[in-house]
């Protein structure tokens, strides 16, 4: 899965990284896990970090089209009446949580957060989050 080659991938870095690197990571993240708040606090003891978490549109608004089937990572079908605005709603406040409970793990560690959407432009908001961690602006 995407989240086992993230975790080996932050494993291999933590290993084989120089005391003190900056090192950025680049992922569609928005769910705090065990094994990433453990893993993103081991290379912080060494490290300077910062998350990037990728953002989709279509992760945290659902447009209106009708009744849609949706697969999670176990298989299961669940379908959803997009044309339901409390359902839409809550799966805004869902996105919303759980981006709340990923900025709560990065103040705890000390990482810095820079959410990078899909439909900006990337460098405008990389350059706008490393200005905000600098003081600059």
């Amino acid at each position: 899965t995407d989240e086992s080659q993230l975790m080996a991938s932050l494993q291999r870095l933590d290993s084989g990284s120089d005391t003190g690197s900056l090192i950025f990571v680049i992922a569609p993240i928005n769910q705090v896990t065990t094994w990433l708040e453990r893993t993103l606090g081991s290379l912080r003891q060494r490290h300077d970090v910062v998350l990037l978490p990728v953002d989709d549109p279509a992760d945290s608004e659902l447009p209106a089209m009708g009744p849609i089937i949706f697969s999670n990572a176990a298989g299961e079908l669940l379908e959803v009446d997009t044309d339901n605005e409390a359902g839409r709603r809550a799966f805004r406040e869902d996105w919303e949580q759980r981006r709340e409970e990923l900025q709560q793990l990065c103040y705890r560690l000390g990482i810095g957060l820079i959410p990078i959407s899909t439909n900006e432009d990337v460098h405008r908001s990389l350059i706008s989050g490393l200005q905000h961690f600098t003081g600059r602006h």
